[in-house]
């Protein structure tokens, strides 16, 4: 798609002309910018390490209008197979990508089903890229930690989904009483809340937890 293909082109461009750590390139989006940065970092996992979703839906939920507004609403049941295609769309470059999900819980635009969805696809999609099979990642999703705290004023529920070695792979924050809209935002945006943890902190600290680990094969075929 075009679109993938321009952001990781102004990625690299970025990459040139700053002194940029290559290890430590993310990206991230809110609602449609979410569903976009999933799409970019399948598409170029050798240039993103991690990746940061807040309010989206799953990987190639929709393909078209109709399908995207179905999707905000009922989410993607289909995962397992989703999760396929963005480990077959990884081609050669396939590897475990880190992401931080967060959700509102009581956003009515992008229901929280889909924060669920997004989870079950994501350590699904990883689980075969270290070439495990569907089977070792349990349905639903066992947390390997679970915390329930408070931040902004509301009440916030956070998952980390591991690997074998402890590391946070999969972290998931959902916060209630958080509509459609960036958690802990300034008064001064749009689709934005300053109650709730602060999206951005919490995004920053998974992060830079992680680094791409190696560098993956090439693929001729992308650009």
């Amino acid at each position: 798609m075009l679109e993938p293909a321009l952001i990781a082109g102004m990625t690299r461009q970025v990459m040139r002309e700053w002194s940029v750590d290559s290890q430590r390139v993310y990206l991230g989006g809110i609602s449609a910018g979410a569903a976009m940065a999933a799409l970019v970092v399948v598409a170029y996992p050798d240039v993103y390490a991690a990746v940061a979703l807040h309010s989206g839906i799953p990987y190639r939920a929709a393909a078209n209008v109709m399908e995207g507004v179905s999707a905000m609403t009922t989410g993607a049941p289909d995962t397992p197979r989703l999760a396929r295609a963005a480990y077959e769309a990884m081609g050669a470059r396939a590897r475990p990508i880190p992401a931080i999900i967060v959700q509102g819980a009581a956003d009515p635009v992008v229901k929280p089903i889909n924060a669920l969805h997004t989870r079950d696809l994501w350590l699904t999609m990883n689980g075969f890229a270290r070439r495990a099979t569907p089977e070792t990642v349990s349905s639903p999703a066992t947390p390997t930690r679970r915390a329930e705290t408070q931040a902004g004023g509301l009440d916030v529920v956070t998952e980390c989904y591991g690997t074998a070695t402890g590391e946070c792979e999969v972290e998931m924050l959902t916060v209630a009483g958080l509509g459609h809209a960036w958690s802990g935002g300034s008064k001064l945006g749009t689709f934005t809340d300053d109650r709730g943890p602060d999206a951005t902190a919490e995004m920053f600290r998974f992060l830079l937890a992680h680094r791409m680990s190696a560098a993956p094969a090439p693929n001729a075929g992308r650009p």
